[in-house]
């Protein structure tokens, strides 16, 4: 499984992913719904998800997302 189809995943879900105020952590709600399965998808995929969650901040902030930056997270998180 990619990443991008764990996020997929996880929004038909309802699960909603947020960073912690901790580095290097993911929060994921409702924890109600979290699989074990779920849970360890999220471990394997933490830090691209973090890179993803990161990068979907600055944006929220600024608006702005480096065209190259998104080609990237596309081809890498999205490919086929």
């Amino acid at each position: 499984m990619t990443t991008g189809d764990l996020l997929e995943r996880l929004h038909g879900e309802g699960i909603e992913l947020s960073l912690s105020p901790r580095e290097g952590y993911v929060i994921a709600r409702p924890e109600w719904v979290l699989t074990e399965e779920i849970e360890s998808a999220i471990i394997d995929h933490k830090p691209e998800i973090i890179e993803i969650l990161k990068e979907n901040a600055t944006f929220r902030v600024t608006g702005i997302v480096r065209e190259s930056r998104a080609f990237e997270l596309a081809s890498k998180y999205f490919a086929d």
